[in-house]
């Protein structure tokens, strides 16, 4: 399978690397801001920084260049990131986290996290970065799963569902997972380690994702955002086996990338969750080059996810979430003669990135009959937009759209939301319920005879995957055994040819942002 890769870079957003002091003079200067060196320890940093201590001229996470040789630079601390305390300081009460180190023993921990020892700068599992050369970190060993004495899962099972796969049934654990009957999963990347087949370490923080395959190819790509504060997007390649093959980066030096969305030519769009963000197109093949969107606000916002609705296609729409308090919902119009144009070549590389008469960008605003049901319109107005976001609908991320019918969650308020887009009618419903205790995150409709609304869950004590059927019955489809991944999040749920055991035609693809890991359910 040919897959040229071909990266773009930005720094937007990312402050420079400066060194205003050092070993605390002039004493002006200190406490020092975000990305100010040179620091020794966390003391030297203004509050809720930390002192990001390196060797030689290692990427210091959340700025840009590269700054003075072995010089340390104060941080906004990253989950994820390997960061260096201190050697020969912990104990007791005194214990480090997950990717912090000098750590000499299992014991120098916190919880059940061991100490990963290294000769060099050997990669840390679940750990981005390198880290000081030979100092060794605390990470979590994901080899052994105990399960917990008592479920506490009272859902009913769903009639029309072939009975070897039982949503809500959670009896089988494996790969720190607590799965519905019939599920089975494997690791197949784990954030600061190298990819099978590739020289390239998968990114961290996996977060918005999706499946693309082509004719001419017997396999196909799953596309992922990272959430780091650098932000990008990769993809893994498989065959038609569901082997993995190979790994590339597509898009490098944007901020924070968390959700995104299919287009109707088969391309992916990647949202910036930051106050500027904007909309970015990837080819999942990596042979044209990523390039910024027309769809957002020109002065950016907190984008989340998108989706679109192509039923008429003289006339397809685009939907963006935005995740902040006041962000709208976003409808994108493209100019018609950028339309005209891929109506007639078939080639719609242009079509999202072509200034012009016809290009709208509209906001939904709400109009309540009664507490859970209205109508609404589409305004041209960024300011209704914001404040009917603000009353009904704040923090919108995942959004899915089939046969006409629009669904987002608003996980502010735990909500969900069904547009009818020909009546202009909606009805809104809580989405907590049974173990989903904590927010929406992303949502997707599967076509089977299920009819489940699927659900990934951001923060919470048992944070999984979640399910709601046409009769408004909920269903835990996997979660985390032993709280693995408690107050974190499950990221994405996309889904790929089947090649597993799932009497369903796909195999659903989880991503765990917290663990900077994906994984494959059959």
């Amino acid at each position: 399978m040919a897959t040229t890769s071909t990266t773009t870079t930005t720094t937007q957003g990312l402050p420079p690397l400066t060194n205003p002091g050092d070993n605390g003079s002039p004493a002006g200067v200190f406490p020092l801001s975000a990305c100010e060196g040179d620091c020794d320890n966390d003391s030297d940093c203004a509050s809720g920084l930390i002192c990001f201590q390196r060797d030689g001229l290692i990427e210091v996470p959340g700025c840009s260049g590269v700054g003075i040789d072995s010089k340390d630079y104060c941080i906004y601390p990253e989950s994820g990131y390997l960061v260096y305390r201190g050697n020969n300081i912990f104990g007791g009460s005194n214990l480090l986290k997950e990717c912090e180190g000098d750590c000499d023993r299992d014991g120098d921990c916190s919880g059940d996290l061991k100490c990963f020892q290294r000769n060099g700068d050997e990669s840390v599992p679940g750990c981005k970065g390198v880290g000081r050369f030979g100092n060794d970190y605390c990470y979590r060993d994901s080899t052994v799963v105990t399960p917990p004495p008592s479920v506490g899962w009272d859902f009913p099972t769903c009639g029309t569902v072939p009975v070897s796969y039982v949503p809500g049934e959670g009896n089988v654990y494996e790969n720190n997972l607590q799965l519905s009957t019939g599920l089975t999963s494997r690791i197949i990347a784990v954030g600061g380690s190298k990819v099978q087949g590739s020289t390239d370490a998968f990114h961290s923080l996996p977060d918005g994702a999706a499946v693309f395959s082509r004719p001419e190819s017997d396999g196909w790509v799953y596309v992922t955002n990272s959430e780091s504060s650098s932000g990008g997007v990769g993809a893994i390649y498989f065959n038609s086996q569901g082997d993995v093959i190979d790994y590339k980066r597509l898009l490098s030096g944007t901020q924070r990338n968390c959700g995104g969305g299919k287009t109707f030519w088969n391309t992916w769009l990647t949202c910036e969750e930051v106050p500027d963000g904007q909309v970015w197109e990837v080819d999942p093949w990596g042979e044209i080059t990523a390039r910024e969107t027309l769809a957002g606000v020109p002065s950016g916002a907190d984008y989340e996810s998108a989706a679109y609705d192509n039923r008429n296609p003289n006339d397809p729409k685009f939907f963006i979430t935005t995740d902040s308090s006041d962000g709208p919902l976003v409808r994108f119009t493209p100019a018609t003669a950028a339309l005209s144009s891929a109506l007639s070549s078939g080639d719609f590389t242009n079509l999202l990135h072509t200034d012009g008469p016809g290009l709208k960008r509209e906001f939904l605003v709400l109009d309540y009959t009664s507490s859970t049901t209205g109508t609404f319109i589409w305004s041209s107005s960024l300011t209704e937009g914001q404040n009917s976001a603000s009353a009904h609908f704040q923090n919108i991320e995942g959004i899915d759209i089939r046969n006409g019918m629009l669904y987002m969650t608003a996980k502010a308020k735990k909500l969900l939301f069904i547009l009818d887009l020909d009546a202009t009618t909606f009805q809104q419903s809580s989405t907590q319920s049974g173990a989903f205790d904590s927010q929406p995150d992303q949502v997707a409709r599967i076509v089977d005879n299920s009819g489940i609304l699927y659900f990934c869950e951001d923060g919470s004590s048992n944070a999984g995957v979640h399910g709601r059927d046409a009769q408004g019955r909920y269903y835990t489809i996997l979660s985390a055994a032993n709280s693995y991944m408690s107050g974190e999040t499950t990221g994405e749920l996309s889904y790929a040819p089947s090649f597993g055991t799932l009497p369903i035609p796909f195999s659903p693809i989880i991503s765990v942002k917290h663990l900077s890991r994906i994984g494959v359910l059959t």
